[in-house]
């Protein structure tokens, strides 16, 4: 499958601008501009290690996807709540994929709690498990967790 098409990459003032957004809520300062807060790095990380349990294969991060999980994570923070709301824009904005899944979080602090959360909701659990994505992009603002994922 091709990777999924993104735009050209974020201006690094942006970046810079979005991070100090997604480290508000308390998590310690990324490491360089465009990089994505340890919390996310780690959920990453742990959605791989379960997919690994049950067989799949290990999926590739992917900037442009990250960008996205991050873009909504920043919308629930000033929503306030955690919500799907435009999934299908989010979709829509990788046109090489046919298929993409995504989880929200919020309150978590700890991947592996976050993770099994996840994993003891049907829905949640399919598309951890979803063996057609390829590409994942996780990240956090605030108290909310997005997993955005894509074949």
């Amino acid at each position: 499958m091709p990777r999924p098409a993104r735009p050209g990459p974020l201006p690094r003032a942006l970046r810079v601008a979005l991070l100090a957004l997604a480290c508000a809520g308390g998590c310690a300062a990324a490491a360089e501009a465009g990089s994505s807060p340890p919390l996310a790095n780690r959920v990453f990380d742990r959605i791989n290690e379960v997919r690994l349990a049950q067989g799949l294969e290990r999926l590739e991060r992917d900037p442009h996807l990250e960008a996205l999980a991050l873009e909504h994570s920043l919308a629930m923070v000033e929503r306030g709540r955690p919500s799907h709301d435009g999934f299908q824009d989010r979709f829509a904005r990788v046109p090489a994929s046919k298929l993409c899944v995504e989880n929200v979080a919020a309150g978590y602090t700890q991947p592996r709690a976050l993770v099994d959360a996840w994993q003891a909701a049907p829905a949640h659990r399919q598309n951890l498990f979803e063996p057609r994505v390829r590409w994942l992009g996780v990240a956090s603002a605030g108290r909310y967790v997005t997993m955005f994922a894509c074949s």
